[in-house]
Parts: C-alpha cells; sequence; structure tokens
C-alpha cells in the first residue's frame, strides 16, 4: 500500500522470533508503525507458529494479536490517533487455522463430536469478527482514527493448503469457507454504520481471481512458488522463501507462495483493489 501511494513502506514496530531453533532477539522500534505479524489472531495471543504450540516450538512467531498491537500503537503515540492516518487492518485466517485445527483434534478423539465441535468453531469465528470489530469502532475510530481501511478475509478455502486438506477429509473445504464467511458476514454487519470505516471485500475477488486468473494475469492458482521440500525448506513455508528456492518454471505471476500466503503479486493485486475502493470512497 505504500507504494501505492507513493510513500515509504513502514517499518516494524516488533522483530524477533522466540522458537527452540529460529530464535532471534525480539526488540521493539521506536517510530515504527506496522504492527502486523505472522500468525496474529483477533485476541487470543498463541496463533500459528507460536512457540506455545508444540509443532511450531522451533518457530517461535511472537503472534502478538491485534487488540494488543492497537494498544501498543496507541502507547507509542499518547494514546490517540491524529485524524490523519489511514489504518489499515487485516485479520481472521489464523483464527480460521486455530479452530480448523481444534475441530480435527476434537473429532480425531471422539468422532462422535463432530457436530459440537464444528458449532463451536464457528461460533468462536463470529466471537473473533464481533471482538475484532469492537476494536476497530471503539479502540481505533473512537480514539480519533478517521481513515480506517478493513480487508475482509480472502477465501480460505480457495488455497492449496484447503485443497490438500479436502483430499484428507472430503468436505473440509467447504467447513472452511463457512468459518471464513461467518467472520466476515459478522465483521461487515458491525461495521456497517461507521462512516469513518472503508469495508473491502477481498474475498469476492479472490473467489475471481482463482475461477478466472486470466483476468488478473495469474499464471497459477493452484500451486504455491516456492519450493517447499524438507531439504530446501525446513518449515515449509514462505518465511524461508526467495528468488533463489522457488520451484522449477514459476513465474512471478502466481497467485500463492506457499500453501496460504500470496506472492508478492498476488499482493499488489490485493493492494490495487484496496486502492480502487479508496478512491471511490473518495480518500485518494
Amino acid at each position: 500500500m505504500a507504494a501505492q501511494l507513493g510513500l515509504p513502506a513502514p517499518c516494524a514496530a516488533e522483530t524477533g522470533l522466540n522458537g527452540s531453533v529460529f530464535g532471534y532477539t525480539i526488540a521493539t522500534h521506536a517510530g515504527c508503525y506496522g504492527y502486523a505479524q505472522g500468525g496474529a489472531r483477533v485476541t487470543n495471543p498463541v496463533g500459528p507458529g507460536n512457540a506455545l504450540i508444540a509443532s511450531s516450538a522451533a518457530l517461535g512467531q511472537l503472534t502478538v494479536p491485534i487488540t494488543t498491537q492497537i494498544d501498543n500503537h496507541l502507547a507509542a503515540v499518547g494514546g490517540k490517533f491524529s485524524g490523519s492516518e489511514i489504518v489499515f487492518m487485516m485479520a481472521g485466517a489464523n483464527d480460521v487455522f486455530i479452530q480448523l485445527a481444534t475441530y480435527a483434534a476434537t473429532v480425531t478423539a471422539s468422532p462422535s463430536s463432530a457436530p459440537a465441535a464444528a458449532t463451536a468453531a464457528v461460533t468462536a469465528m463470529a466471537t473473533a469478527a464481533t471482538e475484532l470489530a469492537g476494536y476497530v469502532n471503539t479502540k481505533i475510530v473512537g480514539n480519533g482514527a478517521r481513515y480506517v481501511v478493513v480487508v475482509n478475509m480472502p477465501d480460505v478455502s480457495s488455497t492449496p493448503f484447503a485443497a490438500a486438506q479436502e483430499v484428507a477429509a472430503p468436505g473440509t473445504k467447504a467447513f472452511i469457507n463457512t468459518l471464513v464467511t461467518t467472520f466476515n458476514s459478522q465483521l461487515q454487519t458491525l461495521l456497517a454504520n461507521n462512516s469513518n470505516v472503508l469495508f473491502v471485500d477481498a474475498y469476492t475477488v479472490h473467489r475471481d481471481e482463482v475461477t478466472n486468473p486470466a483476468a488478473y494475469s495469474l499464471s497459477n492458482v493452484t500451486t504455491p512458488a516456492c519450493n517447499l521440500t524438507a531439504a530446501t525448506n525446513p518449515i515449509g513455508s514462505s518465511l524461508m522463501c526467495n528468488a533463489g528456492n522457488l520451484s522449477p518454471g514459476v513465474d512471478s505471476n502466481y497467485l500463492f507462495s506457499d500453501t496460504v500466503h500470496p506472492t508478492p503479486y498476488g499482493y499488489l493485486l490485493l493492494a490495487r483493489l484496496v486502492s480502487k475502493d479508496m478512491l471511490v470512497k473518495g480518500w485518494l
């Protein structure tokens, strides 16, 4: 977005890892207002990649949740937004991954509990959306922000991750889509009357990108661009991906870098969508 607006890229407010293998010094950076973190959830501090999850103890992503990210910014700027800045927010996918994993573990232990576990997961996503909308309305707009762009969750059910899950457990893609749409619908409803909020529908555009890739100059919407084999990429993530370890034959117009995250081109498409909606609203 900084590039779209002709501004310098924002620096990260906090960096580091606290994993048992990938440990790097955790540091905060004064004057840096990019708070987004891999694995961050809306409210719960333990997200995908966090050291408290056994499968990701080696990585140790910080996963500072959105609510704390907002609090950290307010503490850094004297408790109020100036009203001239643009606040960008996008969340929810990491809550989907946690709810999906929780559902799978519950059903594996007790197959008869599937209906109740599914209901609990959907309810949790509605709760996360309610919490996020509350943070936008009270912590952000309520503290002086006048230009808040909230991007809804792209269609996680159209990712390579979801395709693999569907092969292992048919019906999973539909369940993921329910989790996503429950969150998006609740979030949009609770932000609808806030004139200081621009709600961007990345979900619908993402589905169209996958269905009509040529219209977006996308060359591949099903296969990760990164070589995710263990020898090349031990954590199987775009975190360890660069131009030197892509899969053979990959070009720059793939949509996915790993099984869930966009490539730089995919992010550019998202930035163009946000810029277009800001222009329509009169914010550009």
